[in-house]
This record gives structure tokens, C-alpha cells and sequence, in this order.
């Protein structure tokens, strides 16, 4: 039996019981689910029910307090959650959470908060930089609390050694699942490893990254800051950090989502967007910050290097190091990821051909409006007509 008819059956069974044990017997839910299917019945009903009012079935079970006999408990269970996306799963914590404990009698495997983690990586096995800043979905080990992952849960990378902190952020978008069978093979980073690959039956999470901060100037959150924390400093990423993986509590989460978000007059300023086009774009700040990415720059300007002898701008073919003095200008140029902010989220791996070397006057005119792609062709054009002329 596949996943989706055990969804089914699990929907049709939740259906009976909430008549026997509630009084209340969604017909239409039923009639719904025989004809579509659970899968389909369960995706139409998350997305296109009030978010004001809740459908007579879940007001029902409100009533009764039985939210362990509702949909949105089913899709949240870990089971099931690999059937829905985030926005759904999100959805129904949101119809979920305002519930005590006390709605839930036989609800013990729903998970209505996501969980905060901590992921520690050591990067004289692992090229942890360059994997963050090569990818925008990446996979980590999971050794262990397997059970414990969900969908949507708040996930930091910390990086160990003499440079250690927190990293980079995102949310877990794929379950604990063997090498072998992960959704996007190509973002595993094998040629990164500096000492023994991973093993096939290794079992990896995925995550979706949506900050990447490499190191202080770009606002990554030094280990002594951590430490010096009364709430975080307890935590065995401090105290006993021989894992790979921490689980923080509530108070704990909070604390460090407060300190990544920059809510602290002791915490130093992250590196700024520097065009302000960036403000007030969730987007435009992550197209940024893969323009910030040193490793991917520096690995761009030595192959533009060795192939033309020298830095340009490949819009304009401005030289820095030609107009300005030698030890200012040598080896000084900015980046423009290609990528059009659409379908950032779609692509998993940024690579040199992602990146165009620019001139900081270009750079700016690029991002002088939100339509950055448009810009950039416009900009293009107008040099080759110089060039012609």
C-alpha cells in the first residue's frame, strides 16, 4: 500500500471514529474522500478553507475536544508530512495552535510547534563554506532524533573549529531519508568532503537555507556571543559539543531567533545590502548574500583570470586595477548573481556561470529598480551598441 491510500484509509478511519466518539459525521468529507482520494481531499481542504472561521467539521471537534480526530493532526504527523508542502503543513499548525493540550487526548505523535535545531559540522572533514554557498538546499547527516524531525522545523548550521558559530539558517524540508534516495542528488557536495564520503545508508535531512552569514562582518553569531548567553549558554552545543545534532527548547529558540534577527544592543551590525532596492525584500536581501559569497567570487575571479589575464567588468570592461592604484585596485571586482529572483527558490545550486563580474557602477545600476534582470540586459546592450558606434 503506498503512502497516499494510507492516507486514505487513515482519513476514512478518522471519519468513523469522529462519528462514534464525537456524534458528529462529516458526510460531505466523506463523499469527498471516496471520490478524490485523501491526498487530493486532504490539499484542497488546507488551502482553500477560511483562514477566519473554521469549517464546521473542525468547529465540531473544537467543541468536543477532539482535535485528534482532525485532518490537520493527520497531515501533521511525521508519517504524513512527506505528502503535503510547507505551506500546507503550515496551515494547519495554524488551525492547530491556539489549542491546549487538553484537545489532544490521543495526540501524542502531532507536532503543533516546529522544533529549533542546531546541525554541527566540522570543516576539516567538510568544505562547509563553499557547500553554503554553492547551494540553496543542502543535506546534513542525521544520526540521531530521526523521529523527532518535521516538516518546517527551524534548523541552524554551526560550524565548528576556530572560526565557530552559527552559520546559516533554514527550514527542514525533507525527512530523515538514506543518501540513496534523497530528492536532489546533486546537492549532496560529494566532491567537498575532505576526508571519507558519507555511506549510501547514511541518512540525511533536507533543508531549505534562507540566510547564509560566513563570517563576522556578514553577521554570523560567534560562539562566545553563544556562550556568554544565560539561556543559550546552557545549552551541549556550549557545554558538551561532541554531537552533531542539539535540540533547543522553547526559551532557547526564542533566544537564538532573537539574536539572528539582530534584536540585541550588544550584537554587532550584519554587513548591510548595499543598494536600497534590498529593503523590505526577503529576496533581494538572499540574492545579496550570494553575491557576498567569497568562495564562489574568489573561485570566479581566478577562472576569469586565467582565461583573460585580468579582472573587468563584463559589462563595460572597466579595469580597477588599471584606473586605480595597484594595491587598491588589483584583484578588486564585485559580483552579480544572474539568477532572476523568480526562480531562486526553484534552483538548488548556484555555480560560476550564475555569476557576472561587474564594476561597482554597473553593480548599482543593475539594482537601481527591482527589475534587475531587465537592467542587466538593457546595460548589456547598451555597451555592445557603444562598442559597434
Amino acid at each position: 500500500m503506498s503512502l497516499e491510500q494510507d492516507l486514505t484509509e487513515e482519513m476514512l478511519n478518522m471519519y468513523k471514529r469522529a462519528g462514534e466518539e464525537t456524534g458528529y459525521w462529516g458526510n460531505y468529507f466523506l463523499r469527498a474522500v471516496r471520490k478524490n482520494g485523501g491526498h487530493v481531499t486532504a490539499k484542497k481542504i488546507l488551502t482553500e478553507q477560511s483562514k477566519t472561521t473554521p469549517a464546521k467539521g473542525l468547529q465540531a471537534l473544537i467543541k468536543a475536544k477532539r482535535l485528534d480526530l482532525s485532518l490537520e493532526a493527520l497531515v501533521l504527523q511525521p508519517k504524513f508530512q512527506p505528502l503535503f508542502d510547507k505551506t500546507e503543513i503550515d496551515e494547519a499548525r495554524r488551525r492547530l495552535a491556539p489549542f491546549s493540550e487538553s484537545y489532544f487526548p490521543n495526540g501524542k505523535n502531532i507536532n503543533i510547534s516546529p522544533s529549533t535545531w542546531i546541525l554541527q559540522g566540522n570543516p576539516k572533514r567538510f568544505n562547509i563554506d563553499d557547500y553554503l554557498s554553492r547551494y540553496y538546499y543542502i543535506y546534513w547527516s542525521a544520526p540521531k532524533h530521526q523521529k523527532d524531525f518535521n516538516i518546517g522545523d527551524s534548523v541552524y548550521i554551526w560550524r565548528a573549529g576556530e572560526e565557530s558559530g552559527v552559520i546559516a539558517y533554514g527550514v527542514l524540508e525533507e525527512l530523515p531519508t538514506p543518501l540513496s534516495q534523497v530528492r536532489f542528488p546533486d546537492a549532496l557536495g560529494d566532491d567537498l568532503w575532505r576526508s571519507q564520503d558519507d555511506a549510501p545508508t547514511e541518512i540525511k535531512i533536507g533543508i531549505h537555507l534562507e540566510q547564509i552569514r560566513l563570517n563576522l562582518g556578514e553577521g554570523m553569531l560567534e560562539r562566545e556571543l553563544i556562550k556568554r548567553s544565560p539561556i543559550l549558554g546552557k545549552n551541549h552545543i556550549i557545554t558538551q559539543p561532541n554531537n552533531t545534532i542539539f535540540k533547543f527548547d522553547e526559551t532557547q529558540s526564542r533566544e537564538l531567533a532573537r539574536l539572528w534577527n539582530n534584536d540585541s544592543e550588544n550584537y554587532r551590525q550584519p554587513f548591510s545590502d548595499p543598494f536600497s532596492a534590498s529593503e523590505g525584500s526577503i529576496e533581494l536581501r538572499y540574492h545579496y548574500q550570494r553575491e557576498r559569497s567569497t568562495i564562489l567570487i574568489k573561485k570566479k575571479k581566478e577562472d576569469y583570470k586565467k582565461t583573460y589575464n585580468k579582472l573587468e567588468c563584463e559589462i563595460c570592461g572597466f579595469s580597477f586595477e588599471e584606473n586605480y592604484p595597484t594595491k587598491l585596485g588589483k584583484d578588486f571586482i564585485e559580483a552579480h548573481h544572474k539568477i532572476p529572483l523568480s526562480k531562486i527558490n526553484a534552483t538548488i545550486k548556484t555555480t560560476l556561470e550564475d555569476l557576472l563580474l561587474v564594476c561597482s557602477n554597473c553593480h548599482r545600476m543593475i539594482h537601481r529598480t527591482k527589475e534587475c534582470e531587465s537592467n542587466l540586459q538593457e546595460l548589456i546592450q547598451y555597451f555592445k551598441e557603444r562598442e559597434i558606434d
